[in-house]
């Protein structure tokens, strides 16, 4: 890989996204032992996991979240809530 992904930019990455290690470790189907080596410089990171990851993060720079609290109505109410 010409622009091979750091350990800590792989953190960072994720870090930045959001993704606790568990939610990566269960999107790439690794155990939480791989994530850690990943992160630590201990093992090398798969260049498909880390083409992924750089391309979520690019993803969420390109298009973030909207900030809910700019998008609630005037009145001050709360919209309903979900239910699951």
């Amino acid at each position: 890989m010409a622009n091979k992904l750091t350990a800590a930019r792989f953190a960072r990455h994720r870090k930045a996204i959001g993704w606790p290690r568990a939610t990566l470790c269960r999107l790439v189907n690794c155990d939480p032992k791989t994530l850690w080596n990943w992160e630590n410089a201990a093992r090398e990171i798969p260049e498909e996991i880390a083409a992924w990851l750089e391309a979520c993060a690019a993803a969420m720079r390109e298009l973030p979240p909207p900030d809910y609290q700019t998008l609630r109505p005037a009145s001050g109410r709360q919209p309903a809530r979900e239910t699951t």
